[in-house]
């Protein structure tokens, strides 16, 4: 979206060297831009031993405690490493860098991730401020160009506010999880002996080809336990809702019209005789009606809605680029 948004002349797609991670080449401001993606974080946060880390095995050799105090990295999963040298190629051929990603704190940790990468296959990027940060409410094409023509710089304490977050999270799961595992050892291998399941139970020892030897886990999570319980709500929710039974009651009228107009005495007769006691039932239908969730782009609607809004009461209008690129814009679609 931002590259066809951003472009004023031909655009050409070739493949990136991730499946999912086109490039896009095109001419801005006589500028030679190529624009990639990334498929949110490309980089993952793990313990630096491998007896601590989350696809290491000994659990029972290992103190849940000491995993509060344990040293963490970060590191390039193995599915992100296509994307990862997709976006060392590119950087390699370009002067500067502007990073598009989500205007939050997570997005500002993955564009700090991918400027990182980017310097490290080209050391010339790190240095005078080549790498800027582009800030942007919407993908309406004068926002892309306006945050391609004023953008600004990398905000760092958003993207550590990230990684502590991340490294709580990490530690609270990991101790916690591995200590209500072995606390509930027994008493799981029981439950699960008499046919009855666990639920939210998975292999803990992903590394074991053995699916014998893999145990059972009982997974926490600061996220997604909250989550877990937003479903179990709306699944209790559903299970005790009690339908009823309600009508709805739809009166048609026939009226005469003639000579081009209505028949003023004709439809006050009409409505004097529409009494309760002149109405007669012709027929009666059932209906079942669904109400479904809306689909992100109908959620997306009256937010893009408000935006446009707002921009004319900010006077963008006035904006003389702004007015050349809404002409562009008409022309196009014309």
């Amino acid at each position: 979206s931002s590259s066809s948004s951003s472009s004023s002349s031909i655009m050409k797609k070739r493949k990136g060297l991730a499946k999912y991670n086109p490039v896009f080449d095109l001419v801005w401001q006589g500028y030679h831009v190529s624009v990639t993606s990334v498929l949110g974080h490309i980089m993952n946060m793990d313990f630096k031993e491998s007896r601590y880390a989350i696809g290491g095995g000994g659990w029972g050799s290992v103190d849940p405690k000491l995993l509060f105090g344990a040293k963490v990295h970060k590191l390039i999963p193995k599915d992100m490493l296509k994307t990862v040298e997709n976006i060392k190629k590119e950087a390699q051929r370009c002067s500067h860098v502007i990073l598009f990603l989500d205007c939050d704190r997570e997005g500002e940790n993955i564009a700090a991730e991918v400027a990182a990468a980017c310097v490290q296959a080209n050391p010339s990027l790190g240095v005078e401020n080549r790498i800027a940060r582009a800030f942007f409410s919407s993908l309406s094409p004068n926002e892309i160009r306006k945050a391609m023509r004023m953008p600004g710089r990398l905000k760092y304490e958003f993207a550590y506010a990230v990684d502590a977050r991340r490294e709580v999270d990490l530690r609270l799961g990991a101790v916690f999880t591995r200590w209500q595992t072995l606390l509930l050892k027994d008493f799981l291998r029981k439950f699960s002996g008499e046919g009855r399941g666990v639920i939210a139970l998975q292999p803990c020892n992903n590394s074991l080809k053995n699916k014998k030897s893999m145990s059972n886990v009982v997974s926490y999570g600061p996220c997604q336990l909250p989550t877990l319980g937003f479903i179990v709500q709306r699944y209790l929710e559903i299970r005790n809702f009690t339908s009823k039974p309600f009508w709805k009651l739809c009166l048609q009228h026939k009226q005469q019209r003639g000579g081009g107009g209505v028949d003023k005495s004709c439809i006050k007769s009409s409505f004097l005789s529409s009494s309760p006691t002149n109405c007669k039932n012709t027929t009666f239908t059932t209906t079942k009606k669904k109400r479904w969730m809306p689909s992100v782009a109908q959620q997306q609607q009256p937010k893009a809605a408000e935006t446009a809004r707002i921009d004319g009461r900010a006077g963008g209008s006035f904006n003389k680029e702004d007015d050349d690129d809404d002409k562009e814009e008409e022309e196009e679609e014309e």
